[in-house]
């Protein structure tokens, strides 16, 4: 995979996909097994939409919203590595939609080898940064992503949850409830 570097970023594929309305999507890397189901099926319908996300796709759930991608979808994704660039290779599922200009791969980083929670903080404050809304799927309390979910409602960022009871306490801090049954919100 050949990769460029504009300003500060290094990236491969449409890099015009930065200049597109986008939602981030977070998920803790532990869930619990009742949001796994609404989970996917939400996903699943994003998916569908025209709409960019945005995303380092680590954990299990992201990792499944990338591997369940048909090229007939109409949503694009960034990859936004915390690591180097020139250290990650693109899987082959999604090959055909990087080739259709589907797919954007960005790192601040040319040659870092490992995942380092330093360069992950980073990454996701440049998410949270850059996306026009950001989903979160699931947050643990006190985890990264409850800083990231205070960071973003701080800023006045448009956040979401899945609408589930056990992400209720998001809802009362600022999070807007989302579902596949409510979807027109995010367009």
């Amino acid at each position: 995979m050949d990769y460029k570097i504009s300003a500060d970023l290094y990236y491969s594929g449409n890099i015009e996909l930065l200049n597109e309305s986008s939602i981030a999507v977070f998920c803790s890397r532990t869930i619990p097994m009742n949001l796994f189901l609404p989970a996917s099926d939400l996903l699943k319908e994003i998916k569908k939409k025209e709409i960019t996300l945005i995303s380092g796709w680590h954990s299990n759930v992201e990792k499944k919203i990338l591997e369940s991608r048909t090229n007939n979808l109409l949503s694009k994704v960034i990859i936004f590595l915390a690591k180097g660039i020139q250290n990650y290779k693109l899987p082959k599922y999604l090959i055909d939609e990087y080739n259709n200009d589907k797919i954007l791969i960005l790192s601040f980083w040319q040659n870092e080898r490992r995942i380092s929670k330093q360069n992950t903080n980073i990454r996701n404050k440049a998410i949270i940064d850059k996306a026009n809304k950001i989903l979160f799927i699931s947050i643990q309390e006190n985890g990264n992503l409850h800083r990231l979910f205070d960071q973003a409602v701080n800023n006045g960022k448009k956040v979401f949850i899945l609408d589930e009871p056990s992400n209720y306490k998001w809802i009362n801090k600022g999070a807007l409830p989302l579902s596949k049954y409510n979807l027109e919100v995010i367009s």
